[in-house]
């Protein structure tokens, strides 16, 4: 079909593929099922999805499949192009399926497809090839002064012609274009301006000089191929690149993920729900906003892009109880992509929710059988905008200025939080032993700790340095005195809006902090005249506090994940013993998540 000369070892495709294989294997992936249309003979394909399972002798099983070759275009260039059936098994330039059966099969090379690659397929009889997997997208790597055998991410229907999708190009205006017949010869497009591309088909086109075009829109992640947030993430932002030569805006549509195609990967748990940041001065519109079913931007010039900030908001993921074989699952949906002159682009998105839905991994705690999805160390602030004129109301009003103090709460694994005065992130180092051939093996890692009781310190190494010295890293709180972490009593999860939460923090009438003893003062120092017993002179000073969690941030600020590592809502404390009346304060809090440590004063062995 070409003129290629070998530049490399037989066996360096076959090592790189083996390579892709298990980079492919079982993995979080959001599902959607490409359908191609095989006519009887030779099929130019472009695969848009990353089928799974990807090997080729699952895929092409009791099909009419004759054999698959994937161009492998390192070896050399393209110079001129010929028939498909001129191609041999074997030849390093191509990539080779055969079937089981096939008595050539000790030369093939090609045992798994990759998404965003161009294949061509060999038919017995025409089919329908349904390949479920997940949407890839991959740019295009030209060779230059080639022909490049290569798809593109187009609409079903609509897609633009030839001439102008390579008009942006340089390296591709006015070169010449083949496309793959019903007879199975490769036939010049002679009439660019008239003829369209096909979403699922690939081409030979020439590459005069180096590119890297691949359409008139181009869509850069943060990181990987996806908008993956895992268990941590809470924003990403998608920058949609307007690569055309022409003025456009950009459609994202919300679809909805298909269902995995075995146990083997994890379970749909549902859609991932996202909100999108919304700037709009002119009608002081700032802030997260639902991501709409289509969204629309503005327009986007030449060599411009649209930076789309996408938040994950996991508090308003739906319920999901893990199906039977399953080991994991996630949340994943899909987001299609539009320029409205004929590109269309699939995003996959996956999260994991506030729950693990995870048999395979082990408990936090193993003492318990359960682990709250919010165990771990809250951290945040008390402001305090509202105080009772005791001789007068109950009825807390607004203060000339507002109090602020530290607040910190811990949640174990069966969701029980507890205030806290202070608390150290420590670490302990773990456990390694040598094997009896002279090897380090590691019996159990070092992890983080947090601790309450001072007493365990000298059984923990630090946690940051501290000019120069490794230390533990203490947070405290100066609006508290007691020691022991308090128990805080609910009707609910640590973090539902629905629920309610409460403790007292007693503060003795004998205790150092209490605001009227006087170590000296006869008449408030708990003595008796002989300084010999205990006096009772100092009332008892009990603060009842109480949280109310609320669904939006009472504040009113803009950052991204509220509900999932922020949370706060309206906090109220009643002072008895230090007026004659009650003081009833009020205000707002606020706490992240800190550390997702779920146990206290874990002592290492």
């Amino acid at each position: 079909m070409t003129s290629m000369r070998p530049s490399g070892p037989p066996f360096r495709p076959i090592f790189v593929l083996l390579i892709s294989v298990a980079l492919v294997s079982p993995a979080s992936a959001q599902w959607l099922t490409q359908t191609l249309n095989l006519r009887q003979g030779w099929n130019a394909v472009f695969l848009e999805v990353q089928p799974q399972p990807a090997e080729c002798d699952s895929i092409f099983a009791n099909l009419p499949v004759d054999s698959v070759w994937m161009w492998n275009k390192h070896f050399s260039s393209v110079q001129y192009i010929s028939d498909p059936n001129t191609l041999l098994p074997g030849q390093p330039n191509w990539l080779t399926y055969l079937k089981p059966a096939n008595p050539k099969r000790p030369v093939a090379n090609l045992f798994a497809l990759q998404g965003g690659r161009p294949y061509l397929i060999k038919t017995t009889a025409a089919m329908t090839l349904s390949l479920r997997g997940q949407p890839l997208l991959r740019g295009n790597d030209w060779n230059a002064d080639s022909f490049n055998l290569a798809g593109f991410y187009v609409v079903p229907s609509g897609a633009p012609n030839f001439q102008a999708f390579f008009a942006p190009s340089p390296a591709h205006t006015g070169q010449p274009m083949y496309r793959l017949s019903a007879a199975g010869t490769w036939q010049q497009i002679t009439s660019p301006s008239a003829t369209t591309l096909a979403a699922g088909e690939s081409y030979w086109i020439r590459c005069a000089g180096p590119s890297s075009y691949s359409g008139f829109m181009n869509i850069i992640f943060e990181q990987g191929r996806g908008l993956d947030y895992g268990r941590r993430l809470v924003e990403q932002t998608l920058l949609i690149r307007n690569t055309s030569s022409n003025t456009t805006t950009f459609t994202v549509r919300k679809l909805a993920s298909e269902a995995p195609p075995t146990s083997n990967y994890p379970a749909l748990a549902g859609d991932v729900p996202l909100s999108y940041w919304r700037m709009n001065l002119a009608t002081n519109q700032v802030g997260w906003v639902p991501l709409p079913a289509q969204l629309t931007s503005a327009s986007i010039a030449p060599g411009g892009q649209w930076s789309l900030r996408l938040e994950v908001r996991r508090a308003d993921m739906n319920s999901f109880s893990l199906p039977a074989g399953y080991a994991s699952a996630l949340y994943q949906s899909l987001l299609e992509v539009t320029d409205g002159q004929g590109s269309r682009q699939i995003v996959p998105v996956t999260a994991n929710g506030l729950v693990a839905y995870n048999s395979l991994v082990p408990k936090a705690d193993a003492g318990s059988t359960t682990s709250d999805p919010r165990a771990g160390l809250w951290v945040g602030s008390v402001v305090i905008s509202k105080v009772n004129q005791a001789a007068v109301s109950d009825v807390p009003v607004p203060t000339a200025s507002e109090y602020q103090f530290r607040l910190i709460v811990h949640v174990d694994t069966l969701g029980n939080p507890r205030l806290l005065q202070n608390v150290v992130l420590a670490w302990t180092n773990g456990v390694v032993t040598t094997n009896q051939q002279g090897f380090k093996q590691t019996v159990s890692p070092g992890r983080y700790a947090l601790i309450t009781d001072e007493r365990l310190l000298s059984r923990f190494s630090g946690s940051a340095m501290r000019d120069g010295t490794v230390t533990g890293r203490r947070l405290s709180s100066s609006a508290f005195g007691f020691h022991d972490p308090i128990p805080i009593a609910r009707n609910g999860s640590f973090g539902d809006t629905n629920a309610t939460f409460s403790c007292n923090v007693a503060l003795g009438f004998n205790d150092e902090l209490n605001p009227f003893k006087h170590k000296y003062h006869p008449d408030h120092n708990n003595l008796d005249d002989r300084f010999a017993s205990v006096k009772r002179e100092c009332p008892d000073v009990t603060r009842q506090i109480s949280f109310q969690f609320t669904p939006s941030d009472p504040e009113n600020t803009t950052l991204a994940g509220w509900g999932d590592n922020q949370l706060g809502g309206v906090y109220n404390e009643v002072i008895t013993g230090l007026h004659k009346a009650q003081l009833h304060v009020q205000g707002i809090f606020r706490l992240y998540r800190a550390s997702t440590v779920p146990v206290l004063n874990d002592v290492p062995f």
